[in-house]
């Protein structure tokens, strides 16, 4: 027998047969006996591979045997043998299949996380629905009594955020990790921002008898950020905190800062702890990821998505979060942010004012762009208790004809819905600018949409709008945005 091969796998090869023969010389009668019995059946080639422990270490080796046969008129005359050792093939080829298993094992995860993402979010937007449902019904039974009606509207008020928030949470896990979200950065006031999250987060801390301790060491000077989605990812931890401590704990929200040497940046340091439930060491290696939820807090609402949010934010904004937990001691949470400074500005009173008392606009008109019959009917009764007169357009083409053959100064002001049918609100929006209209460059165009992120904010600027309310429509806000353009209008239309 003739091995063959690269040349030092034949000398292998050779050797090992070579041992294998003179440590059992019948194997040769063996072996030739099983050739030629391949042979008969009409194989030409033979393909083996086989283990073998490496003598002196704990381990084995893996080589492959192949064997060509050769002969004539129905006899064998030769074998060709080659012996090649593929123990790092077959490592590689085991590694690969640990990998696709562990793949496979990750998918089937996420495929159960998913599926246990739709049951609670099934029992989540049912429980707030199931409310709004019931308080209604409670409500035709008592339209006589104005202390029910009082009490359960606030009820409904509460569902519907709640509901709101469920559905904003969907949404913003979507868009964050497809990198759709645009930060909106404008200079905001750490010291009012800390404040502002610590009265929105006291009544249910108060609520659960949890003593509630704060320490901001912040500078006054104005920094740039996004206020909404800081305070998203305060109120998001301490929520977190207040949920998951028993009744009577203690809730600890701590927020610092120190300045980077060289740089335009200041490092925001905010902390949030409690003495809950904690967590196991297990669970905090998936806390950050979609639809988890620990199983000793399934009992509690929450969708799962709000840590996923909170982390995909903070690196979006280049900060950092550390977590440290232990089950039954509690939970303590570390943020970061980098922000830079921004330039003073002046706020006047009127943009601190912010309630739901009808103003009094007699005189004004406002065109009133809106394909949605609903909303057409909510946006004009809420502008019927200012006594402004008002225009309905159906689509953005119908609202363009009828600003263009108004006069000028007929309208004060345009509110434009965005998806409608026709033509669009960012097209009219971009027709009126151009137009040759004498007010086309100075009527405000509040965009009015279910469109409420942050880019399409900025879509609606771009296209020629002073301002965005998102839809569902907050009365005190509208009326807020409504009175600084009218008034600002009206300053206008005097000067001129």
């Amino acid at each position: 027998m003739k091995p063959s091969g690269s040349y030092s796998e034949l000398i292998k090869s050779w050797n090992y047969m070579r041992a294998v023969c003179e440590s059992a010389p019948e194997n040769i009668d063996l072996g030739i006996s099983f050739f030629e019995s391949l042979y008969q059946k009409g194989i030409e080639s033979w393909e083996q591979d086989y283990r073998q422990t490496i003598q002196g270490e704990d381990k084995a080796g893996y080589f492959r045997v192949v064997l060509l046969l050769t002969g004539s008129e129905g006899k064998l005359n030769y074998v060709t043998m080659a012996i090649r050792d593929i123990t790092e093939i077959h490592k590689k080829e085991m590694d690969e299949r640990e990998a696709l298993k562990a793949a496979c094992e990750a998918s089937r995860q996420a495929s159960r996380a998913k599926t246990d993402f739709l049951s609670n979010m099934s029992h989540d937007i049912r429980t707030p629905m199931n409310a709004i449902s019931g308080f209604t019904q409670i409500l035709e039974r008592h339209l006589d009594s104005p202390e029910i009606l009082k009490e359960n509207i606030v009820k409904i008020k509460k569902s519907t955020q709640i509901l709101l928030d469920l559905i904003n949470n969907v949404l913003d896990v979507s868009r964050i990790e497809s990198g759709k979200v645009v930060l909106d950065e404008q200079p905001l006031k750490l010291t009012e921002l800390t404040e502002e999250i610590t009265d929105l987060i006291r009544p249910s801390v108060a609520k659960h008898g949890h003593h509630f301790v704060t320490e901001f060491n912040l500078p006054e000077e104005l920094f740039l950020g996004d206020a909404v989605r800081i305070r998203q990812i305060l109120v998001n931890l301490l929520s977190n905190a207040v949920k998951f401590t028993p009744d009577g704990g203690e809730i600890r929200f701590l927020a610092w800062s120190s300045k980077n040497e060289n740089t335009r940046y200041t490092s925001i340091h905010f902390q949030v702890s409690d003495n809950g439930v904690g967590m196991s060491q297990e669970f905090q290696q998936h806390v950050f990821e979609p639809f988890e939820r620990a199983h000793e807090t399934e009992n509690l609402q929450g969708t799962g998505l709000g840590m996923t949010i909170t982390r995909n934010l903070i690196h979006l904004m280049n900060g950092a979060i550390e977590l440290s937990s232990e089950p039954g001691k509690g939970t303590c949470f570390y943020v970061m942010l980098p922000l830079r400074e921004a330039e003073p500005y002046q706020e006047s009173q009127e943009d601190l004012e912010l309630n739901d008392s009808a103003p009094d606009w007699r005189g004004k008109r406002i065109l009133v762009v809106e394909d949605n019959e609903l909303n057409m009917e909510i946006t004009c009764t809420f502008l019927e208790e200012t006594g402004v007169s008002y225009e309905k357009a159906v689509n953005g083409k119908m609202a363009l004809e009828m600003f263009e053959n108004s006069s000028k100064g007929y309208y004060d002001l345009i509110l434009m819905d965005v998806q409608m049918p026709v033509m669009n609100g960012y097209d009219a929006t971009r027709r009126i600018r151009e137009s040759q209209h004498p007010d086309s460059l100075n009527i405000p165009i509040i965009a009015m949409t279910a469109n409420a992120f942050s880019e399409d904010i900025f879509a609606a600027r771009q296209a020629g709008m002073n301002e965005h309310l998102s839809k569902p429509i907050e009365l005190s806000k509208m009326y807020h945005v409504l009175k600084r353009w009218i008034s600002r209008e009206s300053a206008e239309k005097e000067t001129v």
